[in-house]
């Protein structure tokens, strides 16, 4: 990953996170199917990431519900050992 930008833009009452990877085939169909969302201030190689949400039941009584938003992203480093 190159860079990564929050977005002040809110999509669908949604931020979204834009990141640039060093592989530009990264994210192909994410940028196909989010084409119409790229402004002139976000690049086209740029890859939309979108939060996701789920409810959730919080202890045993299903009356207690939450929704969890979060971004589906994960930090990976690798390391090569020769």
């Amino acid at each position: 990953m190159k860079y990564c930008k929050g977005s002040t833009k809110v999509f669908n009452s949604q931020k979204v996170i834009w990141i640039l990877f060093n592989n530009p085939k990264c994210g192909q169909l994410t940028k196909i199917n989010n084409a119409h969302l790229y402004e002139h201030e976000i690049h086209p190689t740029w890859t939309l990431i979108k939060p996701i949400s789920k409810d959730i039941q919080i202890g045993s009584n299903s009356s207690h519900i939450k929704t969890r938003t979060q971004f589906p992203i994960q930090l990976v480093v690798a390391h090569i050992i020769h």
